[in-house]
């Protein structure tokens, strides 16, 4: 680990009042401590870092008054951003807020794997922003530190994945982007997607299946049957090719993964997709020439096919709807033509 990515050591001294209820000292901690929760508090007791009058305790202590509460904290330094100015496609832009198409690879978040390049680097420029931004990060969800940082302006209120191209809001202050969040939690912001996937998929389909972290690899989702978060994706066949199918896809919730998760679970993988693969490739009769062709496809795509079209959603200040779409970007309707062509010729 490089010296700028050492951990920071941060002592938390609590004196318990006269007047204090006793409580157990890792509720207390989850209370008092920005970012911590109970099992963070735990795991810490655990290792020796949360002590009760100079002495390590077990998670079940009761704090009683003029108790001296330590709690030592390691966590990541402060991530520089930088403002930059880098070309963005604007569809929609007033006083409040920003609709931008984002192309593929451009990350949206920040992280230490990417400091530079990423759509809030961009859009800290795009909004006059010329001096670095320290952003305090959040080590089991850096995400959330873009999103809840009052630093940030402009404040990205919903996700795309680096590969997955399309319309992305933004909101330009504090007021705005706490709106536009609540629209999206509360489900009021209609999203349709293109998604290109092998198979053919006949019938519009209501896809109902909870998602969860993966058991095999915790940085992949799934289907689960318990303790996952309730997903509902819709698919449309717009084109279906025998061997491959334009979908325009419906989502009435916003997991991460979800359609390539829910499609990949159906057994349509998104082209290209490498971390979702399904059943992968469909079979044909000459399997193994088609098999090349089809591997080929991918790789010219590099990305799993799959373009945010559309968003429409209330305006926060105007109560006007707003209604955006967008074309497909090149690199998809590449990948179209090819397979057009061989279903032609097949």
């Amino acid at each position: 680990m490089s010296a700028s990515m050492e951990k920071i050591e941060e002592i938390y001294r609590f004196e318990i009042s006269p007047a204090a209820d006793p409580v157990r000292v890792d509720t207390f901690l989850s209370n008092q401590v920005k970012h911590a929760t109970r099992t963070k508090v735990q795991k810490a007791i655990e290792a020796g870092l949360v002590k009760v009058n100079g002495e390590c305790v077990k998670a079940s202590r009761k704090i009683t008054p003029g108790d001296i509460v330590t709690c030592t904290v390691y966590k990541s330094p402060p991530l520089a951003l930088e403002p930059q100015p880098i070309p963005l496609d604007i569809v929609y832009e007033d006083q409040y807020l920003i609709v931008v198409n984002k192309a593929p690879g451009m990350v949206v978040h920040p992280a230490y794997k990417h400091r530079e390049g990423t759509l809030v680097n961009a859009m800290l420029y795009h909004l006059g922003q010329r001096e670095t931004v320290d952003l305090n990060v959040d080590d089991d969800d850096p995400d959330n530190a873009v999103y809840a940082s009052s630093a940030i302006r402009p404040g990205i209120v919903h996700r795309l994945d680096k590969d997955t191209s399309g319309l992305i809001i933004v909101g330009k202050n504090e007021t705005i982007s706490q709106q536009l969040s609540s629209e999206f939690q509360q489900r009021r912001v209609a999203k349709r997607y293109r998604a290109l996937v092998w198979g053919d998929v006949v019938d519009s389909t209501d896809i109902h299946g909870a998602i969860g972290r993966s058991k095999k690899h915790r940085m992949l989702r799934e289907v689960v049957r318990r303790g996952g978060k309730e997903a509902h994706t819709t698919i449309h066949p717009l084109e279906r090719l025998g061997f491959a199918t334009l979908l325009d896809v419906e989502l009435h919730t916003g997991r991460t993964h979800q359609i390539r998760v829910h499609c990949s679970h159906k057994g349509h993988p998104l082209v290209g997709d490498t971390m979702y693969p399904g059943h992968g490739i469909p079979r044909r009769p000459n399997l193994p020439a088609f098999k090349k062709f089809a591997e080929r496809v991918a790789a010219s795509l590099g990305r799993q096919a799959l373009h945010a079209q559309a968003l429409r959603f209330q305006h926060p200040v105007t109560k006007s709807w707003i209604e955006l779409d967008s074309e497909l970007p090149q690199d998809i309707e590449t990948a179209l033509a090819t397979l057009r062509e061989y279903h032609e010729q097949s």
